[in-house]
């Protein structure tokens, strides 16, 4: 009697090691929490964030701000990306305001915002002179997404270096961004593009991640995906 009254203990002992095994296990692939400088994805989510709110308000400042912090972000084609399903191709934008603000399109409209100011004109020529890139370089791919439909492209990224991925809508409705590890554990919660998105994180080691993007409207859109 004695021996079989351990058992059950034994055996809660037991359970508890696998559960605490288990938990470890799906724990999510990235470190916790920290504070960290924007690198350049984040600054282009942030001047499309800007952009929209410079037109709103009809503000040639906000909208110089957003383009010049755009343009210092040097945008390079993706290569080897994979998606499933297979991205459709970047719709024309249509009519409307721009929504990239390093597109020339945006400057084209800063340029009409500022003209007759003197002083606007001068400083939106002098903030815009010079080479762009000197606040470094993303990886960027546009496509689109068709109407109640949802996507994931399959991107690496290595442990103990800061990885960032935003989602810019460039036309049609906004989509939601959702970032997941190999193993489905959540990094990201699903966030509207709208906008932009931002997922910026630190993997615990090098692993595969799952940018999940999703229509919930009945319209097609276009969109801009970024990564460093």
């Amino acid at each position: 009697m004695h021996r079989l009254s351990r058992l059950p203990l034994a055996l809660a002992l037991c359970l508890s090691a696998g559960l605490a095994a288990a938990q470890q296990t799906a724990a999510p692939n990235r470190q916790p929490a920290q504070i960290a400088p924007p690198g350049p994805v984040a600054r282009y989510v942030a001047a499309a964030r800007l952009l929209p709110l410079g037109f709103a308000a009809e503000d040639p400042l906000t909208v110089l701000a957003a383009v010049r912090l755009a343009r210092g972000v040097t945008l390079r084609p993706a290569i080897g990306w994979q998606a499933t399903p297979d991205p459709d191709p970047a719709p024309d934008p249509g009519p409307g305001l721009p929504r990239d603000p390093g597109s020339a399109d945006a400057t084209l409209v800063l340029a009409m915002m500022v003209e007759g100011d003197e002083d606007l004109e001068l400083t939106a020529d002098e903030l815009l002179a010079g080479p762009p890139g000197r606040a470094g370089g993303a990886a960027s791919r546009a496509a689109g997404l068709g109407p109640e439909a949802a996507q994931s492209w399959i991107l690496p990224f290595y442990g103990a270096a800061p990885a960032e991925i935003g989602l810019i809508g460039l036309s049609g409705p906004g989509l939601t961004l959702r970032v997941t590890d190999a193993a489905g554990a959540e990094i990201c919660a699903e966030a509207p593009a709208d906008p932009a998105a931002l997922c910026a994180f630190t993997p615990a080691e090098n692993g595969w991640f799952s940018i999940e993007l999703r229509n919930g409207s009945a319209a097609a859109a276009g969109y801009l995906l970024l990564t460093n």
